[in-house]
């Protein structure tokens, strides 16, 4: 029987309709050795009634309520510190989960204790880009999902998959929290385990059916969502990377190699974002949506002016894309460069560096060829 203690954190906000079928599900969790927090950022609807009724007889649950709305980063922060365990779960107010699940999160912690980050996906190279995945991978006795060491990979692989809130796990004593911000912070949950996996490994489950997750929605929970949200996801990607790198800077054990490499994977994983956005905006003749797209992303962080991103998005659209998507590619590109102003431009230009690994342009383009399945 598994030992580990956990705290799983529920944010919730106006959703009195959806959480009676959420919780009921965690409700019927078999591991006793967990406590649940439903954390509530404010809601004025009947949450708090519909809480009370429902976990009145389970004592493992308790509903903890900010006084005003806090904003989505600074109530799941709240959660964090207001969990009894260190081993910590998220799940969003519109999951439900397998009974079994806290419990096999508690085992791995059991084997691992110094895990950082667990989560639910599948054995899929081609999703995380990294050569000869699997080879990394350490299955689990029973096959029901794979570790991997400390380090970057971890990291990378916690990043692209907790996204979205549905069990996102990390361990509290990898977190160093005088380097997280309270403010302005998109997807707190992506942060805390990418970091708690960079320092402590991951393990992914990648057995069918423990539970359900819908996309998280940040408004939901009580945060003001994405202003890019849709076709700016792209601009949320950038943030977010450079946030975890720029956590590791300060920290004077870090592996200067590893830490190009996490650096050269989260990149990569970004810009095989643009073309496939780009060109749905195109596609749908929306020119002009297509240009502000354009721009947030240029704009928005210094590597996505980095040759390997134009590399890249040449090479894609070699292969991907037709005249009319390569001229509306080009137009932007003219526009954007005409509405700087002119002493600017070479300034601009000047911005743009290589990120990454270093490597010669036929390995990086043999590289991002395979990325793309072309």
């Amino acid at each position: 029987m598994p030992q580990t203690p956990i705290s799983v954190i529920i944010p919730t906000y106006n959703r009195a309709g959806l959480l009676p079928t959420s919780l009921q599900s965690f409700l019927k969790t078999d591991y006793e050795n967990a406590e649940f927090i439903i954390l509530d950022n404010g809601s004025a609807d009947n949450t708090s009634d519909i809480v009370y009724k429902l976990i009145s007889s389970d004592n493992r649950f308790r509903y903890v309520k900010n006084t005003k709305n806090l904003g989505l980063a600074r109530s799941i922060f709240r959660g964090v510190l207001e969990a009894y365990h260190d081993r910590i779960v998220f799940f969003s107010d519109e999951d439900y989960i397998d009974p079994s699940l806290i419990s096999k999160i508690a085992s791995v912690y059991d084997v691992n204790p110094d895990l950082g980050s667990v989560t639910i996906g599948e054995i899929d190279q081609k999703s995380y880009q990294i050569p000869n995945f699997t080879k990394k991978c350490q299955k689990s006795s029973d096959r029901s999902g794979f570790t991997l060491h400390p380090g970057a990979y971890s990291a990378y692989i916690s990043y692209i998959k907790t996204a979205y809130i549905g069990c996102a796990a990390l361990n509290r004593k990898h977190i160093n929290f005088n380097y997280i911000p309270l403010d302005n912070v998109s997807y707190p949950q992506r942060w805390l385990s990418s970091i708690s996996a960079f320092y402590g490994g991951i393990h992914v489950f990648t057995e069918e059916g423990l539970g359900e997750f819908p996309k998280f929605n940040a408004k939901a929970k009580g945060g003001t969502g994405s202003q890019r949200w849709g076709d700016y996801a792209l601009s949320e990607y950038m943030d977010n990377a450079e946030f975890i790198l720029n956590l590791h800077k300060p920290d004077e054990i870090l592996d200067k190699n590893d830490f190009n490499l996490l650096q050269a994977y989260m990149y990569k994983f970004i810009y095989t974002k643009f073309p496939s956005y780009f060109r749905n905006i195109v596609n749908s003749g929306n020119l002009e949506k297509a240009y502000e797209f354009f721009k947030a992303v240029i704009d928005q962080n210094a590597f996505s002016r980095s040759y390997d991103f134009w590399r890249f998005v040449n090479i894609f659209f070699d292969v991907h894309f037709d005249s009319n998507l390569k001229k509306a590619f080009t137009d932007c590109n003219r526009r954007y460069m005409s509405e700087i102003k002119k002493g600017d431009v070479e300034k601009v230009k000047s911005g743009f560096t290589t990120f990454g690994v270093k490597r010669n342009d036929g390995v990086f383009k043999q590289e991002l060829l395979e990325t793309t399945g072309a």
